[in-house]
């Protein structure tokens, strides 16, 4: 239903912040941060881990995203110490989790930089992606490669497919090629079939790019 309401603020909290450093806090911001449960004990927890200074716009955006002092803490014990508060948020927001961070380390990619990490989150490039690429030897590729190849939908089972057809230990690069191109498996096949079976890489990708394909031939 409709109705109001008259907000009258606790004296007791805006003395509290202002000796956390939020000083002439307007009724508004007051109220903005009752309703967003932005209390003194959460502003205190992020000052004692490092974060006592920040605007209150980064205050109540750290805290709409649970940004908190236990994970800011694991991420530093990681190496992500002194990150700005728009990072850890952006963390927040991607599931960056110290769990996440751990488990790409152990598949071999420890110390990445925080934006890499956001990339791996968004583009679904996980510890189980890394480690089926390393047990079909693709092992060493920077992270750029990995996204890349989330990018354009490379999956384990199609590089399984394409070596099953012939075309095993192809480049990371030459792969995304093949997707960027719809040189898909069952092009092959249909290539394969018509008589064209040692056709290499570079020619198939010439025959999607001129649209010659099985029926045609």
């Amino acid at each position: 239903g409709n109705g109001s309401f008259t907000f009258s603020a606790n004296p007791a909290f805006a003395s509290g912040m202002a000796s956390l450093g939020y000083r002439n806090l307007t009724n508004d911001n007051v109220m903005r941060m009752a309703f967003l449960d932005v209390t003194q004990a959460y502003t205190r927890s992020l000052r004692d881990a490092g974060y006592g200074s920040l605007p209150l716009d980064d205050l109540i955006a750290m805290r709409i995203h649970r940004v908190n002092a236990e994970e800011i803490r694991e991420l530093a014990a990681l190496g992500y110490k002194g990150l700005e508060a728009q990072q850890l948020i952006k963390f927040r927001i991607h599931k960056v989790t110290p769990e996440f961070i751990r488990a790409t380390a152990d598949a071999g990619y420890k110390g990445l930089p925080g934006e890499d990490l956001v990339k791996f989150r968004i583009h679904k490039v996980d510890p189980l992606f890394i480690r089926g690429l390393q047990e079909r030897s693709y092992r060493g590729l920077i992270s750029d490669d990995l996204v890349k190849m989330k990018i354009h939908k490379v999956s384990l089972q199609e590089i399984d497919e394409l070596k099953s057809l012939g075309y095993g230990g192809l480049l990371s690069d030459e792969l995304v090629k093949l997707r960027i191109h719809k040189v898909t498996p069952e092009f092959i096949r249909s290539i394969h079939a018509v008589g064209f079976k040692t056709i290499s890489i570079e020619h198939l990708v010439k025959m999607r790019i001129h649209k010659v394909d099985a029926q045609f031939i």
